[in-house]
């Protein structure tokens, strides 16, 4: 999940944190995607690619990383959709005094 994970980039480097306004909006700061980090390298090696391989290389590993996102966020999304599991994780915190893990009996959902 690179996309998702955000970062300040003034904690990573150690140096106060900015704050400016931009279109209104006041106190911005640098908070970055984790997926700007491997960028430099992804250019890099496109760009070596390219240069051994032609653009012939650099077209097949564009659909070969897009057909790899594609299946993962497939993936992801039926993870996401899939029923979970009312079971042993609900009885096993149960028995270790997790209060909120308990089923509902019968006579808790009867209202007076």
């Amino acid at each position: 999940m690179i996309g998702v994970k955000l970062f300040q980039l003034e904690d990573l480097l150690g140096i106060t944190k900015a704050d400016f306004s931009l279109l209104g909006q006041p106190h911005l700061s640098f908070v970055l995607s984790v997926g700007v980090l491997p960028w430099p390298i992804v250019f890099i090696m496109t760009d070596i690619i390219n240069d051994y391989y032609g653009v012939r290389g650099v077209r097949f590993l564009t659909l070969m990383t897009a057909a790899s996102i594609a299946f993962g966020f497939g993936v992801m999304y039926l993870a996401i959709h899939m029923p979970p599991d009312q079971g042993w994780w609900m009885t096993s915190s149960s028995r270790q005094g997790c209060p909120t893990c308990r089923r509902p009996s019968a006579a808790s959902s009867v209202r007076a």
